[in-house]
């Protein structure tokens, strides 16, 4: 996914082609982090390897959430930047970025098959977007921060303060957890990580709402599944830092690594890459 607390609007769609997505991998081996200290992107692998950089340092600033598409090639990212703002899409493989939407989003989250990608719109709710064209195709007003469930058929969302299953085919949402926020699916749909009391939890989509784990980090804002499904990537404030560092997580609680985050931890997602080709 994910998201950020900052979200502006706008109104005009851009439309432009586009190859057709390949199939998902979910779940699959855990590619580039990706997120942002609100001045720059990090783990953007086309933008840190010059692209911002072309047109002067502020070419793509962040803006808002960014997300992965299944198959780890398209990178989504809310920008405001002179080079572009909105949604921004950056083929991997040609490191080539095209503007989706001018509306910026604080979260997003594509859909298994990488064709539709739902997006969070300050002042409007969820909308569901074409990937190949930028076309409006459905909107759920009044919810926020949009996961989309793997197997298909409904989204995660945010409404009051609470998480929500949102059917895709229409309908009223169904509360799922009250006084929490951030939910994203597990990449095998089974389970929901979410935030409560200031810390990332997990529990079962269906059958008992029991909380099942709670990490021992002190996480600010958001929290996301690796590709793996074996990790979480959130942030936490660290005794030598004078912001937020990202870090990923076992899911009995056991720190794997510390990003260089210089100090903020926002907009999370992670790269899913297929089977066998690398594992951080």
């Amino acid at each position: 996914m994910h998201r950020s607390v900052a979200v502006l609007a706008a109104t005009a769609v851009l439309v432009v082609g586009a190859a057709a997505p390949a199939a998902a991998q979910y779940p699959g081996e855990n590619g580039e982090a990706t997120y942002t200290d609100e001045t720059t992107w990090a783990g953007a692998p086309c933008l840190d390897t010059g692209l911002e950089h072309e047109e002067g340092l502020y070419g793509y600033v962040p803006s808002g959430g960014s997300a992965w598409s299944p198959d780890g090639r398209l990178l989504a990212l809310s920008v405001d930047g002179t080079l572009a703002t909105g949604i921004v899409l950056v083929d991997q493989d040609e490191c080539s970025p095209r503007l989706l939407t001018s509306e910026r989003s604080g979260g997003m989250s594509f859909s298994p098959d990488g064709e539709q990608l739902a997006v969070s719109v300050a002042g409007v709710g969820v909308r569901v977007l074409s990937v190949a064209t930028g076309q409006v195709l459905r909107t759920f007003p009044g919810v926020y921060d949009p996961s989309w469930d793997p197997k298909g058929g409904q989204l995660a969302v945010v409404r009051g303060g609470d998480v929500y299953l949102q059917p895709l085919g229409g309908g009223p949402p169904r509360r799922w957890k009250a006084d929490a926020s951030s939910p994203d699916f597990a990449p095998n749909g089974s389970k929901i990580v979410y935030l409560a009391d200031g810390r990332p939890r997990y529990a079962n989509v269906h059958g008992s709402s029991k909380k099942v784990w709670t990490v021992p980090v002190a996480a600010m804002g958001e929290v996301v599944w690796s590709p793996d499904g074996k990790q979480l990537l959130t942030p936490y404030i660290s005794d030598h830092s004078f912001g937020e560092d990202c870090v990923a997580v076992t899911l009995d609680g056991q720190v794997q690594r510390v990003l260089d985050s210089s100090g903020g931890c926002t907009s999370l997602s992670w790269q899913p890459l297929p089977k066998g080709e690398r594992k951080a």
